[in-house]
């Protein structure tokens, strides 16, 4: 597990979305009621299974955490865009800015990996960046994703990005 870093949420909840629509649509977004004035972990893991790759946001700043912690809140989707983000509802409108960012700083070629992670406005290794209102995930191909939470004392505490192709979900996530 690979901590990449920490965005502030100012005023609850937050929207999983494809950037490529221009409004948070709850037909195309999923938002997630999550506490206001709260500091999110990102941590990254695909060590497990190269095929599924796991981005977790959680409140606790510690790596002590499982996929089985997390309850599935939607079933498998489609990105039609290239990007996958998480922010703040309220900053939904800077999702351009964050597409723009990433392809004019990526290279695209065969041997890149299967998907970017973005996360802050610091680059922490050669295809990191943090954004201090959410994390982008770049999708290469394939682009199904499911989201997970987890609850404690019914708030949210934890956000699951599982993201990989539809025939592993089938196996490992349903």
């Amino acid at each position: 597990m690979k901590k990449l870093g920490t965005f502030h949420n100012q005023q609850g909840d937050m929207i999983v979305s494809d950037p490529a629509f221009l409004e948070p649509d709850p037909e195309f977004n999923i938002t997630i009621p999550v506490a206001p004035d709260s500091t999110w972990t990102v941590w990254y893991n695909e060590d497990d299974q190269p095929e599924i790759n796991l981005v977790y946001l959680t409140i606790d700043d510690h790596a002590d955490i499982a996929a089985d912690d997390f309850d599935i809140l939607e079933g498998y989707a489609v990105v039609d865009s290239s990007q996958l983000v998480v922010m703040n509802t309220a900053d939904y409108g800077k999702r351009e800015a964050i597409d723009w960012e990433i392809r004019n700083t990526l290279e695209f070629d065969d041997e890149i990996d299967p998907f970017y992670v973005a996360i802050s406005d610091e680059m922490m290794e050669e295809e990191i960046f943090l954004f201090p209102f959410g994390v982008a995930v770049q999708l290469m191909g394939d682009g199904h994703y499911k989201v997970r939470v987890r609850r404690d004392a019914d708030q949210v505490t934890g956000i699951l990005l599982v993201i990989g192709e539809h025939e592993n979900f089938e196996e490992d996530f349903e």
